[in-house]
């Protein structure tokens, strides 16, 4: 079916993909890397990962579809950020990881893979039954696309192209059809370097090649959507959504163009954090419809604007995060605020603290002003 592997590739590239390989579902070779993360317990809340019927999946991904006899892997690239400003920066600033600065990916690389499933259908009669997936289902994307040769994986977990870097988002398609396979990639063009392991501000890089998700920025940022270590808070910077830092000094991803316009960024890399914080439930969906931000959740997409304006020493946000601390019902936020505030202004805030305890009654909030007071 070489032809045919010829023209769905070319249908891929029509619709805009970056690329596209073909790969036989065999199972993951490096399976006891991602087992080994999973007994470390390094996936933060994450349960789902270490379901025992999600394990057998990723081991062997045939079981997603029966007679599946090939994976199609598609990547569709996404605008970079282009540096890292210096922290602290001037004004209340955060920041947006680049993959997100777009339309939501998922949405996009889905319709598409439906797309070209129809035209499949088309080659071969419908005679042909498939599943596709963007972070949908229990895939390990990364080792699969290796396998089709597009790429290697990087130190830092990610997949990197030798064409455009690593600043891409990945979909698949598991068919029962028969194609001609890629040749897995067996080289490793790290070599030496190891700067995204320097540069990571939480050092969450395992050298297996793994992430401590519970560590990384954006874990911590998006599926975290409870309360944020406080030995970690100073560690995120004015990361609001995401982490581009193990991307942006990876010499993989310098002087890559961007050819994908289906995933061109919306707006800048950084947002207004004093505008932000003034969004409700309501804005917040209505701003980011359509958007991965979404995934945040209105709170915890909140709780991380005030981690970072404590972590800027934004004195204009004292107002504002008094008021949160007085009068917000989300406790998670009431502790963060608290946070912030005596990281911004340890005189000034003794006092809003000690009228915030005349009225507080969660233990934890209660908790974190005595620690944040203690320790400023």
């Amino acid at each position: 079916m070489n032809n045919h592997s010829e023209l769905i590739k070319a249908k891929a590239f029509e619709l805009g993909f970056n690329f596209f390989g073909i790969t036989k579902p065999t199972k993951i070779i490096r399976f006891s890397a991602y087992e080994n993360w999973i007994k470390k317990k390094q996936y933060g809340n994450m349960d789902f990962l270490a379901n025992p019927n999600n394990l057998a999946v990723r081991e062997d991904p045939s079981i997603l579809l029966p007679g599946c006899k090939s994976i199609f892997v598609v990547g569709l690239q996404y605008s970079k950020n282009t540096e890292i400003n210096d922290f602290p920066i001037q004004g209340p600033s955060g920041k947006i990881a680049s993959f997100a600065q777009g339309r939501d990916y998922h949405k996009i690389i889905l319709e598409n893979l439906d797309q070209l499933g129809l035209y499949i259908g088309s080659l071969f009669s419908d005679n042909h039954h498939s599943k596709a997936y963007c972070d949908s289902g229990p895939l390990l994307e990364k080792e699969i696309a290796q396998n089709t040769g597009i790429g290697w994986i990087g130190k830092n977990g990610l997949l990197i192209s030798p064409l455009i870097g690593s600043s891409f988002n990945l979909g698949e398609m598991l068919t029962d059809l028969e194609f001609e396979y890629g040749q897995a990639v067996s080289f490793d063009n790290c070599g030496d370097c190891q700067k995204c392991i320097d540069a990571c501000p939480t050092q969450c890089i395992n050298t297996d090649r793994t992430i401590r998700a519970d560590h990384c920025i954006s874990y911590l940022s998006i599926e975290n959507k409870g309360i944020i270590e406080r030995e970690l808070r100073p560690m995120m910077s004015n990361w609001v959504f995401g982490c581009d830092i193990c991307q942006l000094v990876c010499p993989w991803n310098k002087n890559v163009l961007n050819t994908s316009p289906k995933l061109s960024a919306l707006e800048e890399g950084e947002i207004d954090l004093l505008e932000e914080i003034n969004l409700t439930r309501e804005s917040f969906k209505e701003k980011y419809q359509n958007r991965s931000i979404l995934r945040a959740t209105w709170s915890g997409f909140v709780r991380n604007i005030v981690i970072s304006l404590g972590n800027l020493h934004e004195s204009k946000s004292l107002p504002i995060l008094q008021n949160f601390l007085f009068s917000n019902p989300n406790p998670i936020l009431r502790i963060h605020a608290a946070w912030s505030i005596a990281k911004i202004d340890h005189k000034c805030g003794k006092v809003i603290i000690e009228k915030a305890l005349i009225n507080e009654n969660d233990q934890r909030v209660i908790e974190e002003i005595k620690l944040s007071f203690l320790e400023n």
